[in-house]
């Protein structure tokens, strides 16, 4: 993907899986590469998916009970990023309601 191609899911809810920073969700700004940055971010520190059993299961349905999610952040930068994954809108729901 070069500079000027737009990521698809700029301007989405999404979910994304790092190497080794977690699971976080937000408002996708930009992504290139192995770089991501999101605002309106929180961090799933534990999570559980409402239905299904990966990560997948967390972007479509939302969270279960029980799980560690921090607070919200404005904006972050992520590298390492080895997922993208857009969000329904339920699942946004739970996620900033959680």
């Amino acid at each position: 993907m070069t500079e000027s191609t737009q990521h698809p899911f700029v301007g989405k809810y999404v979910l994304c899986r790092c190497y080794s920073a977690g699971v976080h969700t937000g408002v996708l700004v930009s992504a290139q590469g192995e770089q991501a940055i999101l605002k309106d971010s929180r961090r799933l520190w534990s999570w559980k998916a409402l239905a299904g059993v990966a990560l997948s299961g967390v972007a479509q349905n939302g969270l279960a009970s029980g799980c560690k999610i921090d607070t919200q952040n404005p904006e972050i930068a992520l590298s390492g990023v080895i997922e993208i994954i857009p969000c329904s809108a339920a699942a946004e729901e739970s996620i900033r309601g959680y």
